[in-house]
């Protein structure tokens, strides 16, 4: 029952961890945007 549980969490972080990934991929690409506009 508990290596149940542990997969659940490793699953559960995983998925966090890719949620976190779109962020910091989405934020950075609108930072990269916001540059060229401003020295364009």
């Amino acid at each position: 029952m508990n290596i149940d549980k542990k997969n659940d969490k490793d699953e559960a972080l995983k998925k966090d961890f890719r949620i976190g990934q779109y962020i910091y991929i989405a934020i950075y690409v609108s930072l990269v945007i916001a540059l060229i506009v401003i020295y364009s």
